[in-house]
């Protein structure tokens, strides 16, 4: 893993509830497995995204923007025309999380043990 996956990688860990869950060296250690992107607004860097297979996520240590939602949007693409479609989870108790992932054109499959399931198989627009 080059030094900027590692350094987007450790920031997505402090940006999300993961690391409540694993600890850092634990998700360092996943880390090499997931391609790491940055979401740059005005020349810095806000938040990334991480795609394994069929699967995305994304942190943003700044409120999404119509921007960030962009670079997602394209990256959620690439991953769409690569396998199908696209897979995430978001937390029930974040339902910021869970709007920003339906704008993007995700559903939701299922929900259990507060971890909601949902998939994309065409991004939208808005």
């Amino acid at each position: 893993m080059n030094v900027e996956a590692a350094g987007l990688a450790r920031q997505m860990w402090e940006h999300s509830r993961a690391r409540d869950t694993v600890s850092l060296g634990e998700w360092m250690t996943l880390a090499p497995w997931w391609e790491f992107t940055p979401i740059t607004v005005a020349g810095r860097v806000v938040g990334a995204t991480m795609v394994c297979g069929h699967e995305i996520h994304l942190a943003s240590w700044e409120r999404p923007k119509a921007s960030t939602r962009s670079c997602a949007r394209n990256i959620l693409r690439a991953v769409i025309e690569r396998k199908g479609y696209a897979t995430t989870t978001v937390l029930a108790d974040n339902p910021a999380g869970l709007a920003f992932c339906r704008r993007l054109g995700f559903v939701v499959d299922n929900e259990e043990n507060g971890v909601i399931r949902l998939t994309c198989k065409e991004p939208r627009h808005a």
